[in-house]
């Protein structure tokens, strides 16, 4: 399954492979994800308004502990986060998953994916009587933003499998509109 979305003026766009793979013009943003095993995932895209996601989940048995993985992407407030904010942002998306019943295992850190700034985080809650892990990586990537949300029962499984997806992803960022005016 290969997804990938373009920047528009409400929410990014499906394109097809031909169409990420052409010329990225000044402000345009292109993001792709492929499945890392179909064999092991299955995939499907669920649309919002303003947004499109896609849930993976794991096979029944194909991985060490029911996991899932979702992707959704939206236009960028912004090319480039202030650290500070970014890191509040995060930090207001964590303490919302707490007044829910999480607990935060740890606290946004700043960082980078692919070169864009980026927070994650991670927490746990129990669901149904067991306990589910989620690690959460927020990147704001030129004009669109994305996360990966991992959740599985397994602490170790969650984190491999944000890992597997974030090196599974491709970014094409044809840089700010502004610059190439000059």
């Amino acid at each position: 399954m290969l997804l990938a979305g373009c920047q528009t003026a409400t929410r990014p766009s499906v394109l097809t492979a031909g169409e990420f793979d052409a010329p990225v013009r000044p402000g345009e943003t292109r993001l792709s994800i492929r499945n890392v095993d179909r064999d092991k995932w299955v995939g499907r895209g669920i649309d919002t308004l303003s947004a499109r996601r896609t849930v993976f989940v794991c096979r029944p048995l194909a991985c060490a502990s029911p996991s899932a993985v979702i992707y959704p992407r939206l236009a960028s407030p912004t090319r480039k986060p202030d650290p500070q904010a970014l890191l509040d942002l995060g930090q207001r998306v964590l303490d919302e998953q707490t007044r829910g019943g999480a607990i935060a295992k740890f606290g946004p850190k700043p960082g980078t994916v692919k070169g864009f700034p980026s927070f994650s985080f991670g927490y746990s809650r129990e669901v149904n009587g067991k306990t589910e892990f989620a690690r959460n990586t927020a990147v704001f990537a030129g004009s669109l933003a994305f996360n990966l949300l991992s959740i599985s029962q397994d602490e170790a499984v969650a984190a491999r499998n944000l890992e597997h997806f974030i090196s599974a992803i491709e970014i094409k960022d044809g840089g700010s509109r502004r610059l190439a005016q000059r």
